[in-house]
Formats: C-alpha cells, sequence, structure tokens
C-alpha cells in the first residue's frame, strides 16, 4: 500500500493520500511520512457506511487538531465499530 501512496502522490501531487485495506487496517502518507494503523478483529455484522465513518473520523479529528497517527487510529476504531 505504502508503495502505491508514493507512486500516486508522485503522478498527481496530492498531498496526503489514505489507503484503506479492510480488516488489515489503514495508511497514511502525509509529508512525505507513512504511517500504518493496524486493523483489529471484529465481528462484521455488516460494512455498509463502515468506510464513511472512517473518512468522517479520519477528518473530524485532523479538523480539531488531533495528530496524524491519533486520527488514523481513531477512524480504525470507528469504521471497525460500524461494521
Amino acid at each position: 500500500e505504502e508503495r502505491n501512496a508514493r507512486t500516486l502522490h508522485e503522478h498527481t501531487g496530492c498531498p496526503r493520500i489514505c489507503v484503506t485495506s479492510a480488516e488489515h487496517g489503514a495508511g497514511l502518507l502525509e509529508n512525505g511520512r507513512w504511517l500504518w494503523e493496524s486493523g483489529r478483529p471484529v465481528p462484521v455484522a455488516d460494512t455498509v457506511g463502515a468506510g464513511d465513518a472512517f473518512v468522517a473520523g479520519l477528518l473530524a479529528r485532523r479538523l480539531q487538531g488531533a495528530p496524524t497517527g491519533e486520527a488514523l487510529a481513531f477512524a480504525c476504531r470507528l469504521g471497525e465499530w460500524v461494521a
């Protein structure tokens, strides 16, 4: 995922690239720094809305000023909870 995020950044110039990988977790490339948050096993009832919850959690925490790693972890936990 990191290699693909870096390639996408190089081709587009987008300053932040977020990649989700279902139960494996998610990664975020920001300012050349790659952060990864591992997923946690959860009993999945329905995945509808889990991705939306992830993005909402990530954006909300970053807008509140949380460090990137903390926001990414929160987003993963929120997506897991919704699933």
